[in-house]
């Protein structure tokens, strides 16, 4: 996925995304020109936690939704304006 991947020794993965129109996804930019951002995606085992522990600290939080696969994803800003997502993989039986 993405235009790069980098796969970390300890399993993680960093995954390069270009910008997208589509208001819905993920990946949106919006006016990236007058509006320069990026947009990161951390993966939880516990996304109810995690909002918790945002809010408490005062992060702009968002709702957290089922995507199209059935992963559970969140939204929240940096003080910036930064976008961040989490994302709770569903769990492969």
């Amino acid at each position: 996925m993405g235009i790069a991947s980098l796969k970390l020794a300890s399993g993680q993965e960093i995954l390069l995304f270009g910008e997208e129109d589509d208001e819905n996804s993920l990946w949106y930019t919006g006016n990236i020109k007058q509006n320069p951002h990026y947009s990161i995606q951390l993966i939880t085992d516990n996304i109810e936690q995690l909002r918790s522990d945002l809010i408490r600290s005062g992060v702009s939080v968002g709702e957290i939704t089922v995507g199209v696969v059935g992963d559970r994803l969140m939204m929240f800003y940096d003080p910036y304006g930064n976008r961040f997502w989490a994302n709770e993989p569903k769990k492969r039986r």
